[in-house]
């Protein structure tokens, strides 16, 4: 299964809003097969191994990091992998997590055991899990993960506020934030943001396609000069609390209701799960970070901490102190060892059936 879960990695910054699978065909102590979901509307983890290892699979063992689709529906173009399983004549299928489409949710996994294919669900379900948090997120609630990041300086103030210095982490931390972009269907900051820093929004340094981009602009008081609105590089919408007049060319407005707090948040989500948007990486200022926190809309922080500190008048500003506070009970990770900065890591606990049971369970 670790196999199986490296595999599905290899497409995390193209299979949008598909989720991420990986799969490995095993014939007693040999790997006959192996296949992982490349890019969205190509083949599934399970019909490439099938494929590779051919007339090997009959007996076979394989691991699957979400459960097998049952059958066809409307959207979907691949052929369903259970039956192809089936047909294959495997004999055991070990599946990390069942998928949390109700087109599809335990169907998999029964169609395979009323076949005489022995079933074992729950395997690195944890990892599995994480690894599909955005897709698992926006299945269960219509709305899009939400993943709120900061680049802060080490007494914890946020970027922004050192004022002068455009960049104040290294060149590989910055690869690092570029990775993390590809991997968002989605990267969203406020008015306040684009106007210090005029930002592209876009990935360099990685590989995979631009997200869309999205600000929060309440007045419609942003400049059309920006780089959001002239660069042509990737799509930009802007969600506003009244129409703009004209109406905006080479960008898309969504308006939606205002809040005491500001712009409704809940329906700016709405939104962009109905666009199919699965994460969204939260890149905006403190005021931003700190409307998403209070509103209870972020699942998980990262927080890049370089060692530099703010100075006395910045210090004398509380509202430019971070605003990621981190809820009780998240559990905390540092990562990115071989940075100079320190990034910090913490989600929401996972909330998988079988993660919470402790075990697996057969089928």
């Amino acid at each position: 299964m670790d196999e199986a879960l490296a595999l599905a990695l290899k497409g995390r910054n193209a299979v949008q809003p598909n989720p991420l699978v990986g799969a490995i065909i095993v014939q007693g102590d040999a790997v006959v097969g192996r296949g992982y979901h490349a890019r969205y509307g190509g083949p599934h983890a399970e019909e490439m191994a099938l494929a590779e290892a051919g007339t090997r699979a009959a007996g076979s063992t394989v691991y699957v990091t979400l459960e097998p689709c049952a059958a066809a529906y409307p959207g979907k173009n691949r052929p369903p992998c259970a039956p192809a399983l089936i047909a294959a004549g495997v004999s055991r299928v070990v599946t990390a997590i069942a998928d949390p489409n109700p087109r599809v949710s335990g169907k998999g996994l029964q169609l395979l055991s009323a076949a005489g294919i022995t079933v074992e669900l729950g395997i690195r379900a944890d990892e599995a899990t994480y690894m599909n948090r955005g897709f698992l997120h926006w299945m269960r609630t219509g709305r899009p993960y939400v993943l709120a990041k900061e680049a802060q300086t080490r007494d914890g103030y946020d970027a922004a506020s050192l004022a002068g210095e455009r960049w104040f982490t290294s060149d590989r931390a910055r690869k690092w934030v570029h990775q993390l972009r590809a991997q968002a269907g989605a990267i969203l900051i406020g008015r306040g943001t684009a106007l210090a820093d005029d930002p592209a929004l876009t990935v360099r340094d990685a590989e995979g396609s631009h997200p869309l981009r999205v600000v929060l602009d309440s007045d419609n008081r942003l400049p059309k000069n920006l780089k959001l609105f002239s660069d042509n590089l990737a799509p930009t919408l802007v969600f506003s609390g009244t129409a703009a007049t004209p109406r905006p060319a080479g960008w898309e407005q969504v308006v939606v209701d205002r809040t005491p707090a500001g712009l409704d948040l809940r329906q700016v989500l709405e939104e962009l799960g109905r666009r199919k948007v699965t994460l969204l990486l939260v890149e905006g200022g403190p005021r931003v970070h700190r409307s998403f926190m209070a509103a209870e809309l972020v699942q998980e922080v990262c927080i890049v901490r370089a060692n530099v500190a703010a100075d006395s008048a910045v210090r004398n500003r509380p509202d430019l102190k971070s605003a990621l506070n981190l809820p009780q009970g998240w559990p905390l990770r540092k990562i990115g060892a071989e940075l100079p900065e320190s990034i910090l890591m913490a989600h929401q606990p996972l909330n998988s059936a079988v993660a919470r049971t402790g075990g697996t369970a057969k089928i």
